[in-house]
C-alpha cells in the first residue's frame, strides 16, 4: 500500500494547484514526506498525528517541503534524525509557524538557536496567552543556552512563560525597537549574558533588576542608546558593564565619578565605555 507521501509523489501532477492541505490521520501513522515537496503551489500545510520520515536516498540536503509555504503547522508528531530541520529550511514565503507536541527528543542537543531576518514570521493566533512558549518548549529547547533575535515582539512571545529558562546568553541585533524592558526576559533564570548590538533606534534600557543571574551587559554599536536603569533597577551581581560606540552624552553623563549618573553603575567592578 502507498504511504501518503508516495501517493503525492505519484500523483503530483494532478495536483498541481493544490493550496491547502491537511493531513489528519486521528492517530500516529507513518508520514513519507519525498513525495509533498512537488506540490509546488501548497500555501498551507498542516501535520498532525504522523510519523515523519524520509527515504535515506538521495535525501540528505534536500528540502523537504514547497518552497511556496505561508502556513505550517506541525501537530503531535513523531520526529526522526533531523527532519525537523529539513522542514523548516529553505521556507522563502512562510508567514505563519505552529509547531505543538513534538517529543523533546526532537532537538536534544541544541545549544544555540538564532532566529534572524524573519519579518513575515508570526505565531498563529493562541487560545491561551501562554501557548506559544508551551508550544515550543515542546519541541525540545529546553538545551538552548545562546539565543540571538533581531525581533524583540518575537522575543516577549518566546519568552512569555519558562520555556527558555536554559538561556544563558542572549544576543538582541539588528533589532529596529526602540527600547526594551528588561521585565520582559524574567523568564530567562539563568541569563548571565545580554548583549544589545546594531541597533539603531535603540535609546533605552529599563529594569534589569529581576534578572539576578546576570552577570555581563553589552550595549554596542547602538548610537542612539543612552539611558540604563537606575541603581534600583540594575542587578546587584553585575559584574561587567561595555558601552561602545553609544550616544556621545552617554560617556559624559555616566563618566567615573563625576558624572551626573555615575552612582547608577558605580557598583559594577568591571566597567568600559568607550
Amino acid at each position: 500500500m502507498e504511504s501518503t507521501g508516495e501517493w503525492f509523489l505519484l500523483h503530483h501532477d494532478n495536483l498541481r494547484h493544490l493550496e491547502e492541505l491537511i493531513i489528519d490521520p486521528y492517530e500516529l501513522k507513518p508520514l513519507l514526506l519525498d513525495g509533498i515537496s512537488e506540490l509546488i503551489s501548497l500555501k498551507s500545510l498542516h501535520i498532525r498525528f504522523s510519523n515523519l520520515f524520509v527515504t535515506s536516498v538521495g535525501k540528505v540536503d534536500v528540502c523537504l517541503l514547497p518552497s511556496s509555504l505561508e502556513t505550517l503547522t506541525l501537530e503531535f508528531c513523531s520526529v526522526v534524525d533531523n527532519i525537523l530541520s529539513k522542514c523548516l529550511g529553505g521556507l522563502p514565503c512562510l508567514q505563519s509557524l505552529r509547531i505543538a507536541g513534538i517529543g523533546l527528543e526532537a532537538l536534544p542537543l541544541l545549544d544555540r538557536m538564532e532566529i534572524y531576518g524573519c519579518p513575515k514570521l508570526a505565531p498563529l493566533p493562541c487560545s491561551r496567552p501562554d501557548e506559544v512558549t508551551w508550544v515550543l518548549g515542546e519541541v525540545g529547547l529546553s538545551s538552548v543556552s545562546t539565543l540571538l533575535v533581531d525581533n524583540t515582539l518575537l522575543l516577549k512571545l518566546l519568552l512569555s512563560r519558562q520555556g527558555f529558562a536554559s538561556v544563558k546568553v542572549l544576543v538582541i541585533k539588528y533589532s529596529n525597537e526602540s527600547e526594551m524592558d528588561g521585565r520582559t526576559l524574567q523568564y530567562l533564570t539563568s541569563l548571565q549574558e545580554l548583549h544589545i548590538t546594531s541597533c539603531q533606534n535603540f535609546h533605552a534600557l529599563h529594569e534589569l533588576n529581576n534578572l539576578q543571574s546576570l552577570k555581563k551587559l553589552l550595549i554596542e554599536y547602538s548610537p542612539n542608546f543612552q539611558s540604563l536603569p537606575s541603581k534600583e533597577g540594575m542587578p546587584l551581581d553585575l559584574q561587567s558593564l561595555f558601552l561602545r560606540k553609544c550616544h556621545p552624552v552617554f560617556e559624559e553623563r555616566y563618566r567615573k565619578v563625576d558624572g551626573p549618573d555615575w552612582p547608577a553603575i558605580a557598583h559594577i567592578p568591571d566597567i568600559d565605555i568607550v
